[in-house]
């Protein structure tokens, strides 16, 4: 990285940890399937073509997600805490996703 004596700007970068990179990933994944989902609910000819790439979509999504947070998250002495800030949303994010989809089911305790 550029480093000015004992200044580096890699001081000031964070990469997030491999199982959380893939977190993200999976989750983007899951939450563009239920928006292609909601989409074909209104417009079903959109939703027939999205439907054939909502995988390949939403991994391209989370990869550039993945690439946002590591250039925009903080580091240095704030590093952990970024990375169990993502980690908290991930989550959050994960359990409302799973309570939609069990609603949806109509599984027992769900309304």
């Amino acid at each position: 990285m550029i480093g000015i004596g004992e200044f580096s700007m890699s001081a000031f970068l964070i990469s997030l940890p491999e199982p959380t990179q893939a977190a993200v990933i999976a989750l983007v994944v899951s939450l563009f399937a239920v928006l292609v989902r909601l989409v074909s609910n209104y417009l079903p000819w959109l939703g027939e073509f999205l439907d054939k790439y909502k995988e390949e979509w939403g991994t391209a999504v989370g990869i550039m997600l993945v690439n946002v947070l590591n250039q925009y998250l903080p580091g240095g002495e704030w590093a952990g805490a970024s990375v169990l800030a993502v980690q908290l949303v991930v989550a959050v994010v994960t359990v409302l996703l799973a309570k939609y989809g069990l609603k949806k089911a109509k599984a027992r305790g769900f309304r």
